[in-house]
C-alpha cells in the first residue's frame, strides 16, 4: 500500500468519524429539545393540578387528580426513554440498579456495588433489534428500552412446536 493510499484511507476514516460525531450531536440536540417540550407539558399539567386543588378547596370538596397524575407519570416515563436514547447515542452506560454512570471497563458499580454485565465484543456481529420497534436490543435485556416489548414472549413463541393440522372427515 503506497503512502498516498494510506493517507487517503486515514483522511476518509477521519471524515467518517467527524460525520458520525456530527450526526450524533444533532440527534442528541433533537432529543434534548424533545425532553424540554415534554417538561413544558408536565409544567402545564402541574398548573392544572394546582387549579383543581384550589377550585375544590373553594367549594369545600376534594379534587380528583388521578387523571392528571397518570398523565404526568406517562410523560416522566417518556422523558426516561428519551434520556436512555441520549445515553445510547453518547455510549453512556448506567447501573441497572441505581442509575449511576458506569465507565468503560468497570466491573462493579462504584455507588451500589452491583455487578456490571460486560457487553459482548464480537467483531462483525450483527446487533439484535427489537421486533416491535426496530430499536437496538441491549444484550441480556428482557424488555425493549424504547417500547417495552417482552423479548421472552418471542423466545417462547419460537420454542412451541407447530401443531399438526387436524384431519377432517
Amino acid at each position: 500500500m503506497s503512502i498516498f493510499d494510506r493517507a487517503s484511507k486515514k483522511v476518509t476514516n477521519t471524515v467518517s468519524l467527524m460525520q458520525k460525531k456530527t450526526n450524533d450531536t444533532l440527534t442528541v440536540k433533537k432529543l434534548e429539545s424533545q425532553i424540554k417540550s415534554i417538561q413544558g407539558e408536565i409544567d402545564t399539567l402541574c398548573q392544572a393540578v394546582g387549579k383543581r386543588v384550589y377550585a375544590a378547596r373553594a367549594n369545600g370538596a376534594q379534587a380528583e387528580l388521578s387523571d392528571l397524575f397518570e398523565a404526568i407519570d406517562a410523560l416522566n416515563a417518556k422523558i426516561a426513554e428519551v434520556q436512555n436514547e441520549i445515553n445510547r447515542v453518547n455510549s453512556i452506560h448506567r447501573c441497572v440498579n441505581c442509575g449511576e454512570e458506569i465507565e468503560e471497563g468497570i466491573r462493579f458499580c462504584p455507588r451500589c456495588g452491583t455487578s456490571v454485565a460486560e457487553p459482548a465484543k464480537e467483531e462483525g456481529a450483527k446487533a439484535e433489534t427489537c421486533p416491535a420497534c426496530g430499536a437496538n436490543r441491549n444484550p441480556g435485556a428482557r424488555f425493549c428500552d424504547m417500547c417495552g416489548h417482552d423479548y421472552s414472549a418471542d423466545a417462547t413463541a419460537s420454542e412451541e412446536p407447530e401443531k399438526a393440522p387436524e384431519d377432517t372427515e
